[in-house]
């Protein structure tokens, strides 16, 4: 009967409150982002990785949380065909379980469903529409439920899948402090 009336444990994670503005990054939050991500993670991203990935393209979606005009974190993302690949997020240590990583990634889905469902349809299946079809049959192929990988979060429109290595490197990443 005890168990059933204990406070959890650990922090709680509270709202980011009204003061949580998320945009896209630019090359002048590199100096914040560096300093989140040292003390983030053991296996750091270097300089020139971290700045490369704050320069927003068609593929690359690099975001900033800020809370009272400071950088509580950042995520950068890339957008390929209709998948977010999250390749680095991260939350100012001080500012953990409050809401910002996940309001992060909830604005980088947001941000590449528009993307994603802009995206060309397959040539082969244009030429076919174009022709007609097959006979008796439909254009596009059927689509069958795949296993969702470990990591992965789908929503309508998009597929997230969120890595834990930097391309080229190996290994996995680790945590500095609470996961």
């Amino acid at each position: 009967g005890d168990r059933l009336l204990q406070q959890p444990q650990g922090p709680v994670m509270t709202g980011p409150g009204p003061d949580l503005v998320i945009r896209e990054a630019v090359s002048a939050d590199l100096g914040p982002v560096v300093q989140i991500e040292r003390r983030s993670f053991a296996d750091a991203w270097s300089v020139e990785a971290l700045f490369g990935e704050l320069q927003a393209d068609a593929m690359r979606l690099p975001l900033v949380a800020e809370v009272q005009g400071e950088v509580a974190g950042y995520l950068m993302a890339w957008l390929v065909a209709d998948q977010l690949h999250v390749l680095n997020i991260a939350t100012d240590p001080d500012r953990l379980r409050r809401g910002v990583g996940t309001a992060l990634l909830l604005e980088a889905a947001r941000r590449a469903r528009p993307r994603a469902q802009r995206r060309p349809r397959p040539l082969r299946a244009r030429a076919q529409r174009r022709e007609g079809g097959r006979a008796g049959r439909s254009a596009r192929r059927p689509t069958r439920a795949l296993p969702r990988p470990e990591g992965a979060l789908t929503a309508p429109g998009i597929s997230l899948r969120v890595n834990t290595v930097m391309p080229g490197a190996k290994g996995t990443r680790r945590s500095r402090g609470p996961s």
